[in-house]
């Protein structure tokens, strides 16, 4: 048996292209700040059984999930030879579903950290990153154990980043389900010649400057759109402070402060 946490992140700012007609995807450019006040807990036991068993619980009551990435990403990692067993796994959320905060993510790349290693230790491969990259491609950051990374090229490139100051986070869990798949249909919609326009190099200028208030989230208005109740709680909190951002597609808040 096996004990594990799985991490939260947050979006320090994410640019967003238009949907890629070919692969039906977006390409994003953000970076990726791992949030280690906020996990959930794993429980991973093997099981006699020809099947996986993964069971949630959120404040002590167990839950269903639509999508599990996590039967998804055990089944890919048979299929591909990375595991042969079957595994009861339970995982005890603290992490709010549909957050962007990455839970779902973070569970199945947890996972896959601690059953597929070579020595006794984990490094990913770029066969292992590319099978999963088609379960989640969020999945592909927590495969590394970086604090912070710039991520692009539609999730699978993971580049490691540091900022002189270790930055926290005050997080706003409004918990309110915004389903990704959802934001991104609203997102395809907007006029696109109103998308804030931005770089990588631009926003880490305004990290760097303590200019948090001015990052950009490419999917906030589409968010908004998509979801009136996060609307409403962004125009209040907003009214009193401007300095909170939302994570990934929603519907999670947060505020960065620095620790010297």
């Amino acid at each position: 048996m096996m004990n594990i946490r799985s991490y939260a992140k947050v979006n320090l700012f994410l640019l967003v292209k238009p949907l890629n007609k070919k692969n039906k995807l977006h390409d994003i450019k953000s970076c990726f700040a791992l949030h280690k006040d906020l996990f959930d807990e794993i429980i991973i036991e093997h099981t006699n059984k020809n099947i996986d068993e993964v069971i949630y619980y959120w404040e002590k009551k167990q839950i269903t999930i639509k999508d599990c990435l996590i039967t998804k990403t055990l089944k890919i990692l048979r299929e591909n030879n990375y595991i042969k067993d079957h595994y009861k796994i339970i995982v005890n959320k603290n992490i709010p579903v549909s957050s962007g905060l990455g839970g779902g993510s973070s569970n199945a790349a947890s996972i896959v950290k601690a059953l597929v290693k070579t020595n006794k230790k984990f490094k990913p491969n770029k066969k292992l990153i590319d099978i999963l990259h088609n379960i989640s491609s969020d999945m592909i950051f927590f495969l590394y154990d970086y604090d912070y990374a710039i991520v692009k090229n539609f999730g699978k490139k993971v580049k490691k980043h540091k900022f002189k100051n270790e930055l926290k986070f005050d997080i706003l869990l409004t918990k309110i389900n915004c389903e990704t798949s959802n934001v991104f249909k609203t997102f395809d919609t907007l006029n696109l010649k109103n998308l804030k326009k931005s770089s990588i190099k631009k926003e880490l200028t305004k990290i760097k400057k303590k200019q948090y208030n001015l990052l950009v989230n490419n999917l906030l208005v589409a968010c908004l759109n998509t979801y009136p109740s996060i609307s409403e709680i962004y125009n209040r909190i907003n009214k009193e402070d401007q300095n909170y951002l939302l994570s990934g597609s929603g519907g999670t808040f947060f505020k960065i402060s620095e620790v010297l």
